[in-house]
């Protein structure tokens, strides 16, 4: 969770804890676009980012970090209580992926510096003739750091995954 917030510069975590186990991330992303014309043609153009949202495919939350990440209450007896007045809290999110490229393998660390999780519906499944197994999905919300540039995500690439796991850790105040 993000403790401060710093003008001009990365937000500062409290104890980095993971999530749950990846299962999937689709990134959609948001733009404010303008067009001017002039003399008969485009002379100008921009398109700025506005905001992100992430959706993030895992294998399920315990009750402490849903209560954690989405201002939910969880009683000492494990009681689980989701209010229209919860306030989820503004966080830090990151992953590291493997891919390959002409068969060599390297590992892109992804870091989100300032995020807030949402719920989505859930779909429950009674067994058939087969057993299924489904995960759960978290929407954040993907936010522009205060900072001059406006960022709102960073990579880097990494020969291993030890390095790019220690260098998400890294970014979310943890150590590796």
């Amino acid at each position: 969770m993000i403790e401060s917030e710093n003008e001009g510069a990365f937000p500062t975590y409290g104890t980095a804890e993971p999530f749950s186990e990846f299962v999937s991330l689709s990134e959609s992303l948001e733009f404010a676009e303008s067009s001017f014309y002039s003399n008969n043609r485009l002379s100008e153009s921009t398109r700025a980012f506005k905001k992100g949202k992430l959706t993030y495919g895992n294998k399920g939350l315990s009750p402490e970090t849903i209560a954690k990440i989405y201002g939910a209450t969880l009683a000492e007896d494990g009681e689980l209580t989701y209010g229209a007045n919860d306030a989820a809290p503004r966080l830090g999110f990151g992953f590291y992926r493997e891919l390959e490229d002409n068969g060599v393998r390297y590992y892109e660390g992804v870091y989100y510096p300032a995020c807030k999780a949402s719920m989505e519906g859930e779909s429950d499944n009674t067994r058939g003739e087969n057993v299924t197994y489904e995960g759960n999905t978290t929407s954040l919300d993907v936010y522009a750091l205060g900072d001059t540039k406006g960022t709102w995500k960073q990579t880097e690439i990494f020969a291993n995954p030890e390095e790019a796991e220690a260098w998400v850790k890294e970014k979310l105040g943890a150590t590796a």
